[in-house]
């Protein structure tokens, strides 16, 4: 199933998203517990591709929540669905 799958460029699959990736997991080898919530952020103005109308997202977002003796840090990050 890709039912949890959505559009990418293949530069930000690669790029930014794949570094994002890379240091949640760095994140989660030094905390006694990570939380990771991620999805697609659609405009105003959807972009469809495909036969079934697939819609494409204009930015992905991150949230990610990481404790460590009693300490908590949480980061963010907005990505573009675009080159960058």
């Amino acid at each position: 199933l890709l039912s949890n799958a959505v559009p990418q460029l293949q530069t930000v699959n690669a790029g930014i998203w794949a570094r994002l990736e890379k240091m949640v997991r760095r994140l989660a080898a030094i905390s006694e517990s990570v939380y990771v919530f991620s999805g697609p952020i659609f405009d105003t103005e959807v972009t469809f591709i495909g036969a079934s109308r697939v819609a494409v997202p204009s930015h992905f977002f991150k949230v990610i929540l990481a404790q460590q003796n009693g300490r908590r840090l949480m980061y963010a990050a907005i990505v573009p669905n675009a080159p960058t």
